[in-house]
């Protein structure tokens, strides 16, 4: 087989994992999580590199998803947000071409994921704010943005009875902040939060190509913009924090011979 061929099959192969990245995008489901379909288990909250702080008895399985909306909406009735449609205050957000990132939580164990303390999901856009914990149980994670967040970094609460969101936290340095709540805007973020008591989980969708540009300014504070790499630290379920990294989405690396060629996902 010559190099030529190598190539080929190597493209064609890559070509066709792309295409299925594309048709899972397609299938994404949001239904505050009966069924995963279209999301990623990412790990557990007491899992080496995962754990960040807090009690390892509240055990939480974490799953993520990014996908291209393309007129997604909500199955399953869960509670919380109504539906993935901009309102007045969130115009230009859920829009066909925008990129979209989900995190949801899975309960296995411990504290419920409802009922305690308001979820947070903190973005560390440049991922230099946030570490896991050097043990399982310890206390050296780096998981607070009072302390930790730098200019750029954001924070997302959600109503700890029924995942509905309740305010964006935007961050100038550590322990410095502005935050615009659900009293100003009427629970009409950017992102929403959806809960199925059923299975004691919740989805978490964010409008990433939205929430840039319509919160630019936040009281003089402005949300970092997020690119394929990037790190958070979410408060799952109780006092248990655990950290999600985030890898390039999008590109394929193709090793073919001596060279390395590097493609955008193209269309099938």
């Amino acid at each position: 087989m010559g190099i030529r061929t190598r190539i080929r099959d190597v493209c064609v192969s890559s070509l066709l994992a792309a295409c299925a990245v594309s048709s899972a995008e397609a299938s994404v489901v949001v239904d505050g999580g009966l069924s995963w379909q279209g999301w990623n288990s990412y790990g557990t909250s007491d899992t080496l590199g995962i754990y960040g702080g807090g009690s390892t008895a509240n055990r939480y399985e974490i799953f993520t998803t990014q996908f291209t909306f393309s007129g997604q909406t909500v199955t399953g009735s869960p509670a919380g947000s109504a539906n993935l449609n901009a309102g007045t205050n969130s115009v230009g957000a859920f829009q066909n071409g925008n990129r979209m990132f989900g995190i949801g939580v899975r309960w296995l164990g411990g504290a419920d994921v409802r009922g305690g303390v308001d979820t947070i999901v903190r973005f560390d856009f440049n991922s230099n704010s946030y570490a896991a914990a050097s043990t399982v149980g310890g206390s050296d994670g780096r998981v607070s943005s009072t302390q930790y967040a730098d200019r750029g970094d954001f924070n997302a609460q959600f109503f700890s009875a029924d995942l509905a969101p309740t305010s964006l936290i935007v961050f100038s340095g550590p322990g410095a902040w502005t935050s615009l709540s659900t009293a100003t805007v009427g629970g009409d973020f950017a992102f929403r939060g959806f809960y199925q008591a059923s299975t004691k989980s919740y989805q978490l969708i964010f409008d990433l190509t939205a929430m840039p540009v319509l919160y630019s300014n936040v009281g003089g504070n402005a949300v970092g913009t997020i690119g394929d790499n990037f790190r958070m630290s979410i408060r799952g379920a109780g006092n248990t924090d655990s950290v999600v990294t985030i890898p390039s989405a999008g590109s394929v690396a193709i090793l073919a011979g001596a060279g390395l060629v590097v493609g955008r996902r193209r269309r099938c």
